[in-house]
């Protein structure tokens, strides 16, 4: 529903041009994985701080259109997941 309201609001006329991209970050065993990355592809992430902020160095970003595109990227990302016993 998030994504949903996202695009609904950028669907207003006072947003001529717009950009959204989406990134699927994990933390998991005090490891960073980037679960939208290609498989193969392992670069090493790194959080860092910024004037602007804190973001994750090497994590990939998906343009995305729709709320449904955010959808396939989630079940992606799911599948990408490490599971196990905490």
């Amino acid at each position: 529903r998030s994504a949903e309201a996202i695009f609904r609001t950028l669907r207003r006329k006072k947003y001529e041009s717009y950009k959204v991209t989406c990134s699927y970050l994990e933390i998991y065993n005090e490891e960073l994985c980037d679960l939208l990355a290609e498989r193969g592809t392992a670069t090493k992430l790194e959080i860092m701080n910024s004037r602007t902020g804190t973001f994750c160095r090497g994590l990939s970003e998906k343009d995305v259109t729709n709320s449904e595109d955010v959808l396939k990227l989630m079940v992606q990302a799911e599948q990408s997941r490490r599971i196990g016993e905490t």
